[in-house]
């Protein structure tokens, strides 16, 4: 997929930072594959920012489109102004850099509506969470409509050209992982969890604490932020999530690693022995239908312990619980230690890498490229 002085322009509600999601791994493909990045978020602040080299690629410059914060609030109360405005302010922006000859959104916030703006050859939009439902008859413009899960794209009935594309695997997974081998010796003594910690009610905290106190010949393995400040996925800090990091806190058998970068995380995860995944469905306003966590678990082989998914409902790969009642995880977390030679099984262990392997950032961009030149449409990619 060599695209050398082709420009993509990717637009991101995330910044750049240590974590990263869909759209930073997204931009880091494409950057390999020889297209010049410009990677866009919102400035809300009134201190104007410069565009900066990114640490991570050469291809790849950061970018900061400003957005007032009376602007801002138009968009929330009065959104034709809000619209002719920043239409406006594109106009004036776009001078400033060159053609873009692809376009790819993933705000799901209702910054960027109409995307037909920004002038690319091809656009495509990727909400790869819920978008607002005021927002979501005002997004155009675009070319062809991508998610992570189908649950995503039927909030948009009337668009055409619609395209399920799982997540993706990126480049520090891969190469890390492809030297393991099965061991049978595995053992379950350390689990792991992956996520931000505070990402508020769609963490299911209560499960979580009685699978971590009912299991304390286990150690637990968190990465992810669990402090405030400290994180450019942003977060929320309730009393129950203060509450929920305390416990962990104070657990002998519990570890807070905090964020660590994309590699430190591949290392990190080959010494564990199984991961958890544990959401709450009835504050998920994705429907637990996906997570990006998951390829990161697989490409190590070993298994998961999980809450329903709905994406992974016909896959096999791992133990999921059968319904979105959390109420017996804890138990099913317990079964599993039962089950453990079978969940842990050499054939097992490979269908898992397999899959993952499958699905790396690489083919997810290369697929992507083929949407923007038009073919493919309504295919499970």
């Amino acid at each position: 997929m060599a695209q050398k002085h082709k420009n993509i322009l990717i637009i991101s509600p995330e910044d750049w930072g240590i974590s990263k999601l869909s759209k930073h791994h997204y931009a880091l493909a494409f950057a390999e594959a020889g297209f010049s990045v410009y990677f866009m978020t919102v400035n809300f602040s009134s201190s104007p920012k410069k565009d900066e080299a990114c640490p991570d690629h050469k291809n790849i410059r950061l970018i900061s489109f400003p957005i007032s914060k009376n602007l801002n609030w138009f968009r929330f109360h009065f959104r034709s102004l809000y619209n002719a405005v920043l239409k406006s302010k594109v106009k004036k922006w776009l001078k400033e850099y060159p053609d873009f000859e692809y376009v790819l959104s993933f705000d799901c916030n209702g910054a960027f509506t109409d995307l037909s703006n920004f002038k690319g050859k091809k656009t495509i939009f990727f909400p790869a969470d819920q978008v607002n439902e005021e927002y979501r008859n005002e997004y155009r413009g675009f070319d062809q409509l991508v998610s992570i899960s189908p649950v995503i794209l039927e909030a948009f009935s009337n668009a055409k050209n619609k395209t399920v594309l799982h997540h993706g695997l990126s480049p520090d997974f891969i190469e890390g992982n492809k030297l393991e081998h099965f061991d049978p010796e595995n053992k379950l003594e350390k689990v792991a969890y992956v996520g931000n910690l505070l990402i508020g009610p769609i963490l299911d905290k209560a499960n979580l604490t009685a699978i971590v106190q009912n299991n304390p010949e286990i150690e637990f393995h968190f990465y992810g932020a669990f402090q405030k400040g400290v994180n450019n996925l942003g977060g929320t800090v309730s009393e129950d999530t203060t509450a929920f990091v305390d416990f962990l806190k104070n657990s002998e058998n519990c570890v807070l690693h905090g964020m660590v970068s994309s590699k430190t995380l591949s290392e990190e995860l080959r010494n564990q022995d199984a991961f958890l995944i544990c959401y709450d469905y009835n504050c998920d306003k994705n429907k637990c239908s996906n997570s990006h966590k998951i390829l990161e678990y697989l490409a190590t082989g070993k298994p998961i312990i999980s809450t329903r998914i709905s994406m992974y409902d016909d896959l096999k790969l791992f133990p999921m619980l059968p319904t979105f009642d959390n109420s017996e995880f804890p138990t099913f977390f317990s079964l599993q230690k039962e089950n453990w030679s079978e969940i842990n099984s050499k054939e097992a262990f490979n269908e898992r890498r397999n899959f993952a392997f499958a699905n790396s950032y690489t083919i997810k961009a290369e697929k992507l490229v083929t949407l923007f030149k038009g073919t493919n449409s309504k295919l499970l990619l």
